[in-house]
C-alpha cells in the first residue's frame, strides 16, 4: 500500500512539474516563437547575391537581349527617317556638272558694225567670229537642192574635186574684218543680175555651221544659216576678195555644169 501511494505521489509531482514548464497558453507561445521562414530565406538569398558577382552566362544573355532590342529599334525606324537617309545619300552622290561657258553677246563684239549686226544676226556673227575650221569649195552656179547636203553648199552643188585649202590664219582674219565692216556693203543697191556663186566657205563651230557663197560675176554674197539666207552686195571690196582664189589650185571660173 505504501508502495502504491508513493507511486501516485511521484506521478502527481511529475505532472505538476510539466505544468510549470509549459506556458499557460501553448498557442501564444507558438506565435511568439514562430519564425517567418519565407521572409528569412528571401532576405538571406538577396544578401548572398550581393556578395557574389552574377553568372557570366546571365550577363551574356542580358547583353543578347539588349543587342536584340537595339537591332529591333534600328529595323523599326520610321519610313520618314529612311527617306531622310536616302535623301542625304542621294545629295552626297550628286555629281556636279561643269558650269556652261558664258557666250559673248554680239553687243560686246566691238569690231562688228551695227548695220552688219542687224543684217546677219547674233548667231551668224558668233560662228563667223570664232570658227573651229573653215572649208573652201568651188561651186556650180546651177542650183540643185535635191543633192545630199554633203555634196552642196546651200542649194548649189560642189564641183568634182572642188575642195580647196582651209581658210585660216591671216587670210581668215582678213576675211572676217571685211565681213564685219559696214563699208564692205552697198545696203541700198538693188541689182538685176542673177546670183551665180563661184566660191563657197563653210564655217564650222561645234554642231553649227554658216555657209558664205560668193558670186564674183555679180559681186553678191549670201550667208546661209539653217533656213536663214541673207543676200547683199560686196562691190566696195570686190578686189580685196580676189585672194580667195589662192585657196584653189586653179583660178575659179563660172561653171554651169
Amino acid at each position: 500500500m505504501k508502495i502504491f501511494l508513493l507511486g501516485v505521489i511521484s506521478i502527481l509531482v511529475l505532472f505538476s512539474g510539466c505544468n510549470i514548464l509549459l506556458p499557460s497558453n501553448p498557442e501564444d507561445k507558438f506565435k511568439q516563437e514562430k519564425v517567418p521562414m519565407k521572409d528569412f530565406k528571401l532576405a538571406e538569398l538577396q544578401e548572398e547575391r550581393k556578395d557574389f558577382p552574377s553568372s557570366p552566362l546571365v550577363q551574356s544573355n542580358d547583353n543578347k537581349i539588349d543587342k536584340t532590342n537595339s537591332n529591333n529599334d534600328k529595323n523599326e525606324s520610321s519610313p520618314h527617317e529612311k527617306d531622310d537617309k536616302d535623301e542625304i545619300d542621294n545629295t552626297n552622290n550628286v555629281v556636279e556638272t561643269a558650269p556652261k561657258p558664258n557666250v559673248q553677246s554680239c553687243e560686246e563684239i566691238s569690231f562688228v558694225s551695227p548695220k552688219v549686226l542687224d543684217l546677219l544676226g547674233c548667231e551668224i556673227i558668233q560662228i563667223l567670229a570664232q570658227p573651229e575650221r573653215v572649208n573652201s569649195f568651188k561651186l556650180k552656179s546651177k542650183p540643185d537642192p535635191s543633192l545630199p547636203i554633203a555634196n552642196r553648199l546651200g542649194i548649189y552643188p560642189i564641183q568634182a574635186n572642188g575642195q580647196g585649202q582651209n581658210l585660216e590664219g591671216v587670210n581668215l582674219q582678213k576675211f572676217q574684218e571685211l565681213v564685219f565692216s559696214e563699208k564692205s556693203y552697198h545696203f541700198e543697191m538693188v541689182k538685176s543680175c542673177r546670183f551665180r556663186p563661184n566660191i563657197g566657205l563653210h564655217f564650222v563651230k561645234g554642231d553649227k555651221a554658216v555657209e558664205v557663197l560668193l558670186s564674183f560675176s555679180c559681186n553678191l554674197w549670201t550667208f546661209v544659216y539653217g533656213e536663214t539666207e541673207k543676200l547683199e552686195n560686196f562691190d566696195p571690196i570686190q578686189s580685196q576678195l580676189i585672194f580667195l582664189n589662192s585657196l584653189f589650185s586653179i583660178n575659179t571660173e563660172d561653171s554651169s555644169t
